[in-house]
């Protein structure tokens, strides 16, 4: 019974219905006896509320899931992780790149248990998020080179890439777009990757990928940069192609 309206409340989160999912959550963490199962019930309702824009609520929820997990090392260490990611949600990089230090430092031994070899990937991969956020791209690769090298997927690739992109180096980085595409990029994550991978070609000046890429940025959903930026990419781009009309509609769709 759990396991289904945990999957429901999921579904209902992944499907943008964050009211319909906080219900369930609520429900789940109010039904919950395993301390350490509903605190993360509890992350999940503070998720929900942040999402909604009802931040003193998350933060509630948060303190009560971070209670919890006190008594228990290892869900301590997931408590805290989930509270990077909120953190995260709502922006606040800097507090979350403290959080996700303080795990790195002073639990390292924990983090490198055998057992818990996923969870230190989830670790080092927001904390390589974070730093990416915070234009910190050095900093980001040696995680994310280390991640490559033993688990790649796209979601790690992609972000490797962005940093070799962000750093000038554009061929290091079109590799890594390269292979991050043959890993295959999560739904979720399509619209960031074209778009950085087009901003790449750009660089390369090969500028019918780069509008191909940013094209594939556009129809895929919401983008890391506001939609005109990408619009006025696309614009600049064709005029360098020669495609005037195009790159004259692109700036108009950017300016609406």
């Amino acid at each position: 019974m759990t396991m289904t309206a945990f999957v429901q409340a999921v579904e209902l989160f992944e499907m943008g219905d964050f009211e319909g999912a906080l219900l369930q959550f609520t429900t789940l963490a109010e039904h919950a006896s395993d301390p350490k199962e509903k605190a993360g019930f509890l992350l999940d309702q503070a998720t929900c509320y942040t999402r909604l824009g009802r931040d003193e609520r998350a933060e509630r929820c948060l303190e009560d899931a971070r209670t919890l997990a006190t008594t228990d090392r290892t869900g301590w260490l997931i408590t805290e992780l989930g509270y990077a990611c909120l953190l995260l949600e709502q922006k606040r990089f800097v507090e979350a790149l403290s959080v996700l230090n303080l795990l790195r430092g002073e639990h390292n031994e924990l983090v490198a248990d055998p057992g818990l070899s996923l969870l230190r990937r989830d670790l080092d991969m927001q904390r390589s998020f974070v730093l990416i956020q915070l234009s910190r791209y050095h900093e980001a690769i040696p995680d994310l080179e280390a991640i490559c090298e033993t688990q790649p997927d796209g979601e790690a690739l992609s972000l490797l890439a962005r940093c070799h992109l962000e750093l000038r180096q554009y061929e290091a980085a079109e590799e890594c777009f390269l292979l991050a595409d043959q890993c295959g990029i999560p739904d979720d994550s399509r619209a960031a990757f074209h778009y950085y991978r087009g901003r790449n070609y750009y660089e390369l000046g090969d500028f019918t990928k780069a509008k191909q890429e940013l094209v594939l940025s556009a129809e895929a959903g919401s983008t890391p940069t506001p939609r005109a930026q990408v619009y006025e990419m696309l614009a600049a781009t064709c005029r360098l192609l020669g495609g005037h009309e195009d790159a004259a509609r692109y700036a108009a769709m950017g300016a609406a």
